[in-house]
């Protein structure tokens, strides 16, 4: 169990694992789609469907020496799951 202080000193979020929440949380926010996938956060299956990277994973910040977010990690909480992820953003 992580304080409520903690979350918020590291940043630490969750992906929970349902396709078009991060479309959803974008429209509201304001923030172009195009944008998400340009920092590694949603990407384009070969069908054309764009989906989340990270679902269902414990989300943490990787940030660069003057504190600005250059990418993400994301631990999976199921303990049958076998893959991570990390990905620094493109740009």
């Amino acid at each position: 169990q992580l304080s409520q202080e903690t979350v918020e000193a590291f940043g630490i979020g969750f992906a929970p694992n349902r396709r078009g929440l991060l479309r959803r949380w974008s429209d509201k926010k304001k923030i172009p789609f195009h944008l998400l996938e340009e920092v590694g956060l949603t990407s384009t299956s070969e069908q054309g469907e764009s989906y989340e990277r990270f679902r269902s994973r414990l989300m943490f910040p990787i940030r660069d020496g003057t504190g600005r977010t250059i990418g993400f990690s994301g631990r999976l909480l199921d303990p049958q799951a076998t893959r991570d992820l990390t990905r620094l953003s493109p740009k």
